[in-house]
């Protein structure tokens, strides 16, 4: 066992996938829990949050681990990337929690009434920047969509998809430009970008 603990990460992980021995993984995790710990404790102000979360992304890394990490020598990144978008996922998930919560508590939907103009226009508004997107390229709609919907940051999307930061933001006020002038060509002034 002592000389289990002195082994590397790497050889760890060859060593499970040549004899699938659970306590391996167990042992590589108990290594780095403290590291993860103070990373979510750093991102998560609420102590009961943060047990939580460290017991999920323990077992998230052992799935992960058990479906096959495929070494390539950064595993400590590996598990610290795992631990940031866990972490975001979570505070996405509690936005939209509270924003629904705070809906149903105001009861909007009761007092809130459009005019069937008002929805129509809505509709029509959706449906042309729906048919405009689909003629965007893949990576522009993409971008879009992590930008807009996951509400990830130019770091973050230029990061991900292996990009420059400032090539990134100018295909994105590009696209954006495109699709407002479009969309005014379409008859409609509030673009919602």
């Amino acid at each position: 066992m002592k000389k289990l603990k002195k082994t590397s990460d790497e050889e760890l992980l060859n060593l499970y996938q040549s004899n699938s021995e659970e306590n391996l993984l167990n042992i590589l995790l108990q290594r780095h829990m403290p590291q993860i710990r103070q990373n979510v404790r750093s991102l998560v102000c609420n102590k009961e949050d943060v047990e939580d979360l460290c017991q999920d992304i323990y077992s998230r890394i052992l799935i992960k681990l058990r479906q096959g990490y495929y070494s390539n020598g950064h595993i400590q990144a590996w598990i610290y990337r795992i631990v940031q978008n866990y972490v975001y996922s979570f505070y996405r998930k509690k936005k939209h929690e509270f924003i629904t919560q705070e809906l149903t508590d105001l009861n909007i939907g009761d007092t809130w009434s459009d005019t069937v103009k008002e929805e129509k226009e809505k509709e029509r508004i959706l449906y042309v920047l729906m048919s405009i997107l689909e003629k965007e390229p893949p990576q522009i709609k993409q971008i879009i969509k992590m930008h807009f919907y996951m509400e990830m940051t130019y770091m973050q999307i230029s990061a991900e998809l292996h990009l420059n930061k400032s090539t990134m933001a100018k295909r994105l006020r590009t696209a954006l430009k495109r699709i407002k002038a479009e969309m005014t060509q379409e008859g409609i002034r509030d673009c919602p970008f």
